[in-house]
């Protein structure tokens, strides 16, 4: 899709797939895939363009007869907006996700869940801006440049992530009581690199990458982080007649944020509920459900 100004346009790819398998009885297998690809185009500060195009006096001129560009009191836009005149943003991003996922119920009651994702996302960043020499009318010779040298910065980054979750319940009734446990595992990671790089002194603006540049100012940088959570958890559900209900859940949490003597850690939780309305005594036309709860918890950072 084309944008308001010129050297402006917008292009999206997408491609979604969902599939669900029944393999037997008790297994059931999925795979989910996400892929997008996005292209953006625009000129060099395409906000400043609007600001003097708000601010250039109508009776200016932009460009003249033999196609030389007027200065117009400062930022010419048609300039900035011409194909192989003005600058142009280049930004692509790529992005992939993977989901599969598994279900195993061996027996009525008991429940496998497992669940995979790696996420890919790169985004590259070219930002050509050229020189555009402006001139008063009649003149043979610019009366300035703005900007006036052409410089080239590109950046790259990516990032990449994992998911990874297995959890197994299992849950009973038989007569007045159900009982329910559940417990898990959990594991994200996470990390992003980032790189970039500039030159400018281009003789030739046609010739848009980094060597076409002089390297007398050049300049790069590269950055890279990372973390990592790791989690084993538990809990068990209790409740007689729905009326005395009882709940206990543990985790140990590990963070790569943490140096390896405080890296872990146990952080318990409990609940306990008295369901009264449920109660043979319990006869009050205009009240439905009253509970009466208490829980304490320890949670970490």
């Amino acid at each position: 899709q084309d944008g308001l100004t010129g050297l402006s346009n917008f292009k999206r790819y997408s491609l979604r797939i969902n599939n669900d398998l029944k393999v037997t009885e008790k297994i059931d297998l999925g795979v989910d895939i996400s892929l997008k690809q996005s292209e953006r185009e625009a000129p060099v500060d395409n906000a400043l363009i609007w600001n003097s195009i708000n601010r250039l006096p109508p009776i200016h001129a932009t460009r003249f007869s033999n196609g030389f560009y007027a200065y117009g009191g400062g930022r010419n836009p048609l300039a900035y907006t011409t194909p192989d005149v003005g600058g142009q943003n280049r930004e692509t991003s790529n992005y992939a996700m993977v989901n599969l996922k598994a279900n195993y119920e061996p027996i009525d009651g008991l429940n496998f869940n497992i669940a995979f994702a790696p996420i890919l996302n790169q985004d590259f960043v070219k930002d050509f801006t050229r020189k555009i020499d402006y001139y008063d009318y009649g003149a043979d010779t610019p009366r300035g440049s703005d900007p006036q040298i052409s410089s080239l910065d590109e950046g790259f980054s990516r990032t990449f992530e994992t998911y990874f979750k297995a959890i197994g319940t299992y849950e009973k009734a038989f007569e007045s009581h159900y009982l329910k446990l559940l417990g898990g595992f959990d594991q994200t990671f996470f990390r992003y690199d980032n790189f970039n790089a500039f030159r400018d002194g281009f003789s030739n603006p046609y010739f848009q990458q980094l060597n076409s540049g002089s390297a007398a100012r050049q300049t790069n940088e590269g950055t890279a982080s990372e973390w990592a959570l790791r989690s084993f958890f538990g809990r068990l559900n209790y409740n007689f007649k729905e009326r005395y209900l009882f709940e206990a859940n543990i985790r140990y949490d590990g963070s790569s944020r943490f140096n390896s003597v405080s890296r872990w850690g146990v952080f318990p939780s409990g609940s306990a509920a008295w369901r009264i309305s449920n109660e043979p005594f319990f006869d009050v036309p205009f009240i439905d459900d009253l509970k009466l709860r208490g829980s304490w918890g320890k949670l970490g950072n």
